[in-house]
């Protein structure tokens, strides 16, 4: 255990310390939007600013359309921070959705447009670490008029008040639908309250902290119906996927990979991502993964 946390401790050591030499090297009033990441999008999705300075709560921020060229049925305003970094705010595993939106996110997104219209009607769906867009969540709010239950959150709390101004911005039927909380992994009341109640649970990118590999198991097995399904997309990142799927194994789930069942647009464009100087497969290339639990 000891190991995979360094580990994991590097790992976002790096990244905090690529994103602060960033913030530092801007000159201009307005911070940059560029990500530290070397591929920012598998463009599955488009996003362009609508207003420039805005608050919700005390908290500043930028008003961003997205919407997806290939499912037009998609389009929402989602809340974005501003992109200025401090060190306060990069220390902790679950500050990373503030950073960007994660391409993984992304292609949840597009995975579940491109899903059976139908499947979600009456289901009751959460997003786990969503950060500050939800996006996947986001999209299911929008597109499928007869979900039963949609519960956003991530273990952020700026995340969280994000999240709630674009969940403000929805139509009220749509929002009478919706649930937007704080949820950290590691504090089981923060979802007792849902146990065994949902069916079906997103996540992007929630693999490589590996220290929390547990504690993950530990929310998707409380909130899981006996029939429930774990919708997860994130890149291999040094073997920290493998080894979250091993431990889901011995633990009792059912692990699938569900890369043959992306549409073709999702294909082509990872498959055109790869080809970028940049692309490193370990690193980029993020798998559809789908975790049950045998009745």
């Amino acid at each position: 255990a000891s190991g995979s946390t360094t580990v994991a401790s590097k790992r976002w050591s790096i990244l905090k310390s690529a994103i602060l030499r960033a913030s530092q090297a801007s000159s201009s009033e307005e911070p940059s939007d560029a990500s530290v990441r070397a591929i920012e999008t598998y463009g599955l999705l488009e996003s362009s600013l609508i207003e420039q300075d805005a608050a919700y709560n005390g908290l500043l921020g930028r008003w961003y359309n997205t919407a997806s060229p290939y499912y037009p049925e998609f389009s929402a305003s989602v809340f974005h921070l501003q992109p200025a970094v401090s060190l306060q705010d990069m220390m902790g595993f679950n500050n990373t959705g503030n950073v960007c939106v994660w391409p993984s996110e992304e292609l949840l997104t597009h995975i579940v447009l491109a899903s059976d219209p139908n499947m979600f009607d009456g289901k009751t769906v959460l997003e786990l670490g969503g950060g500050m867009a939800s996006l996947a969540a986001l999209a299911l709010a929008t597109t499928r008029p007869d979900i039963e239950r949609l519960v956003i959150t991530d273990g952020n709390a700026k995340s969280v008040q994000c999240l709630q101004a674009t969940a403000n911005r929805l139509p009220r039927d749509v929002q009478s639908k919706i649930t937007v909380q704080e949820l950290d992994w590691c504090q089981p009341d923060h979802y007792q309250h849902l146990q065994g109640s949902v069916d079906y649970i997103l996540c992007a990118d929630c693999l490589f902290f590996e220290t929390v590999h547990d504690d993950l198991l530990a929310v998707l097995r409380a909130l899981l119906k006996p029939s429930g399904q774990v919708w997860s997309t994130a890149p291999e990142r040094s073997g920290s996927r493998t080894r979250f799927l091993t431990k889901a194994s011995a633990q009792g789930f059912t692990e699938e990979q569900w890369d043959d069942r992306l549409d073709d647009v999702a294909r082509q464009q990872l498959e055109k991502t790869s080809t970028q100087t940049k692309f490193v497969e370990n690193l980029h290339r993020a798998r559809f993964d789908v975790l049950s639990i045998p009745t």
